[in-house]
């Protein structure tokens, strides 16, 4: 998945918009998928995700999560 990081006239980073893209896609996601996030996130927002997705589906994690990627299942 790649989502562009949108920046405000400050060049602060508008993350929530990549955030709920990525949300949006959890439906398609299958157990032992491996989820590659190519856009610019804050350290934690990859676990974050992970979490999110793990609570969503109501499944616990045996995942293992890297450096902008998640293993489900």
């Amino acid at each position: 998945m790649a989502f562009d990081s949108s920046v405000d006239e400050e060049d602060r980073a508008d993350v929530d918009y990549v955030l709920d893209q990525v949300k949006k896609l959890f439906v398609h996601i299958e157990s032992g998928m491996i989820v590659l996030i190519s856009s610019q996130l804050p350290v934690g927002s990859t676990r974050q995700l992970e979490d999110d997705f793990l609570n969503n589906i109501g499944q616990k994690s045996n995942s293992r999560v890297f450096p902008g990627k998640f293993k489900t299942g």
